[in-house]
């Protein structure tokens, strides 16, 4: 559910109005009216406008590597990267294969086996090893990568 499906029932719920809800919180109605309809609103936000209406809200981290069963194990840095607003980890996606390293470079293929989506990690060794990039690819390149591998 998106915050203004929360916040949507919650309004229903506790008999009251948008307009009353900002006029309680002391908000500009057009500034969170509008960043509410473009689901733009902050945790912080979210946590404000619910609390108001008598919701106490949680966030949990989710301990993906409880999701699998065997979860091959990467041995080079973790990535931490955001695509698209997703907040990514290496340490928390399934290691399939790695490039053989040439002139101090290579890839690793990687999935969130929960979801089935694969993801390229480019490393680069100069005086430490360092994570470069973290980019989604699609099932048929991971396939074609994975055959190609080189190291299992």
């Amino acid at each position: 559910m998106t915050f203004r499906e929360l916040i949507d029932d919650a309004v229903t719920r506790r008999k009251t109005t948008y307009k009353e809800l900002w006029k309680g919180l002391g908000l500009n109605p057009a500034t969170y009216g509008w960043r509410l309809s473009h689901d733009v609103l902050t945790l912080e936000e979210f946590n404000k406008i619910m609390g108001y209406l008598g919701y106490e809200t949680e966030v949990k981290v989710k301990d993906l590597k409880a999701d699998v069963e065997v979860l091959g194990v990467s041995k080079s840095p973790r990535i931490r990267q955001k695509i698209k607003g997703e907040a990514l980890d290496t340490g928390c996606m399934e290691f399939i294969c790695r490039t053989p390293e040439i002139n101090g470079t290579w890839v690793e293929l990687l999935r969130i086996p929960t979801e089935q989506r694969y993801f390229t990690a480019f490393y680069l060794a100069t005086d430490e090893v360092q994570g470069l990039q973290l980019v989604e690819v699609d099932e048929m390149y991971a396939r074609d990568f994975k055959a190609n591998c080189g190291v299992l």
